[in-house]
């Protein structure tokens, strides 16, 4: 714990506002522990939880057994819940800013899923071609049968800068030609402040950039006084899921 004294680890719910406590002990010494616990915001898809361990852990004891309680405090109702990556947030993981190219591994890209598309975290790019041979992408899956609506988030560290041009540029990998893809951002705190537009794939199976210029948005209104802290990105939008997956890189401003 000598970088930092926070735990984040990726968290599946059946339910929002569901506690999942994260412990930590002695591995010979039960006694020897400490705990935090951190509340599930989303319901049947991906997010990431972060437990604060300052405080509660003494750097000179060891710890090296870790205990995860999901649900704790209530009784069990036949639920499954999944995790995956735990891992320790040093203190030099911030959040992203635009442009985004998921290569850097001090930052923490904070895609949360939601209607039923899943964030399977930063990977390597499974097709490393055309205009596209960067190291790392992200991959959304959108389930069979998830919200036509179903997309992923993502917090900022700061707003983006439309000073220079209203235009957010995307490269996408769509397993399908003609699908559609939503880009949205939103003011961090007021989810009520927005604008989103659509572009749609002409490539399967490959590399493109798509154009979206927020000046156009047809639902919300666009304006560049606004701070908008907060993307989404909503894959083969209108449509029901089909248990695909879609790629991401280089979003930025053009």
């Amino acid at each position: 714990f000598a970088s930092g004294t926070t735990i984040k680890m990726k968290v599946w719910s059946p339910r929002a506002g569901t506690p999942i406590l994260f412990k930590v002990e002695n591995a010979s010494d039960g006694n020897i522990f400490a705990e935090a616990s951190s509340t599930s915001t989303v319901a049947n898809a991906w997010e990431e939880l972060s437990f604060d361990m300052t405080g509660l852990v003494n750097l000179a004891n060891s710890y090296s057994k870790i205990a995860v309680f999901p649900d704790f405090g209530s009784n069990g109702a036949g639920e499954d819940f999944y995790f995956d990556d735990i891992s320790l947030a040093t203190s030099q993981s911030v959040l992203p800013q635009l442009p985004v190219g998921f290569e850097s591994a001090n930052t923490t890209y904070n895609l949360i899923g939601f209607g039923g598309v899943s964030f399977a975290g930063v990977i390597d790019n499974p097709d490393a071609s055309g205009i596209n041979t960067s190291g790392k992408v992200v991959q959304l899956t959108k389930s069979s049968g998830s919200e036509v609506w179903a997309g992923a988030s993502m917090l900022l560290a700061g707003p983006i800068d439309f000073s220079s041009s209203t235009v957010v540029s995307i490269k996408v990998w769509s397993p399908r030609a003609g699908t559609p893809i939503l880009f949205k951002i939103e003011n961090a705190d007021d989810a009520a402040i927005n604008a989103e537009v659509q572009a749609v794939t002409s490539v399967a199976g490959g590399w493109e950039e798509l154009s979206f210029d927020m000046s156009t948005s047809a639902v919300g209104v666009f304006n560049a006084a606004n701070s908008y802290g907060r993307f989404a990105l909503f894959p083969d939008f209108g449509a029901a899921g089909q248990g695909e997956n879609f790629y991401f890189d280089d979003i930025t401003i053009q």
